[in-house]
């Protein structure tokens, strides 16, 4: 819990750029004092954030799963990865880019149980296109949602084409995958009103290290 990563480079490994797992220890049937009918015991994880990231030229090889298998492209950057139904990050769900206009990107963020993410950190990007959903590659820039979870980041210089995309971090620091990609347009769209600039990430607790597990492909 409560892990930070921010301003770095992660490309081109053969698994996912960031993958995010509740942990899992295995035991012999009835050696788990504490759940002596099971032989799987899950560790919950939340409150992990990443700001700020170049994440890009990643695979879908999940080392975690059986041989053979491939995951879908969609998590290619960032993965959230859930056993029997329990997502971290508290499922933080992937916000919404409704439109990106020349000027500016709207959309919408929610929480896990449907509501609002308001004053949530949407982050944008220029994204690799090589799926669906991210990765996102360059940033472009942060805002934060307003009460409703709505949400519009003025942006400028990006021809149209260009295909964005976008993760939100709520306010315990729980970051999303990244959201499904959306191509800027031609034509300009309503201007924003100021939005409040998103806030630092919050620092790891001083009383606990935690370091990167680092894998290379």
């Amino acid at each position: 819990d409560h892990n930070l990563i921010a301003n770095n480079i992660i490309a081109n490994n053969k698994g996912y750029g960031v993958l995010i797992s509740n942990g899992r220890t295995e035991y012999a049937k009835g050696e788990d004092p504490n759940n002596p009918a099971d032989d799987l015991e899950f560790g919950k994880t939340d409150y992990n954030t990443l700001r700020q990231n170049s994440i890009y030229g990643n695979g879908d090889w999940d080392y975690l799963a059986p041989s053979g298998f491939t995951d879908t492209s969609v998590h290619k950057g960032i993965r959230l990865k859930e056993h029997d139904g329990d997502e971290p990050n508290l499922g933080m769900p992937r916000p919404t880019i409704t439109k990106a206009y020349s000027n500016v990107v709207n959309g919408t963020a929610t929480v896990a149980g449907g509501g609002p993410c308001a004053g949530c950190v949407i982050e944008v990007f220029v994204a690799d296109a090589t799926t669906d959903y991210g990765e996102g590659q360059t940033f472009i820039g942060g805002t934060t949602t307003l009460s409703n979870g709505s949400f519009a980041l003025p942006i400028s210089g990006r021809p149209a084409g260009t295909i964005i995309t976008a993760t939100v971090t709520d306010s315990n620091g729980n970051t999303s995958e990244f959201a499904r990609n959306v191509a800027v347009e031609a034509t300009a769209g309503p201007s924003p009103s100021p939005a409040p600039s998103p806030p630092p990430p919050k620092p790891v607790p001083t009383d606990k290290l935690y370091l990167p597990l680092i894998r290379r492909s």
